[in-house]
């Protein structure tokens, strides 16, 4: 048998650890909505409103209709963050003109 020898293997020394910092959290812009009472002035469940016209739509403000309950809006658009919230306004004042008629 072959016996243990006396010389000491030299271990590798450990790495140091990384020192890690945590990056503060970016948070993005809140969109508010702008309230406006004329903003979608004239629209019904099936009329654009008076602002929109032919290559322009008032509710994205590109040249693609987006009527909520007509065309909607395109996935492009959803990422949008204004166009998705003015999309919003539309579509529950659109809501709130059928409660209304129900009700009267």
């Amino acid at each position: 048998m072959t016996e243990p020898s006396s010389h000491a293997v030299n271990a590798p020394e450990p790495r140091k650890k990384r020192k890690y910092t945590r990056r503060k959290r970016q948070l993005s812009p809140r969109v508010v909505p702008f309230e406006k009472k004329d903003e979608f002035a004239g629209m019904t469940s099936q009329k654009c409103c008076d602002a929109c016209r032919e290559g322009h739509c008032t509710i994205t403000g590109y040249g693609t209709c987006c009527h909520p309950y007509k065309a909607g809006l395109t996935a492009k658009l959803m990422s949008d963050p204004v166009a998705f919230a003015r999309w919003q306004r539309a579509k529950k004042m659109l809501e709130h003109q059928t409660i209304d008629l129900r009700s009267t």
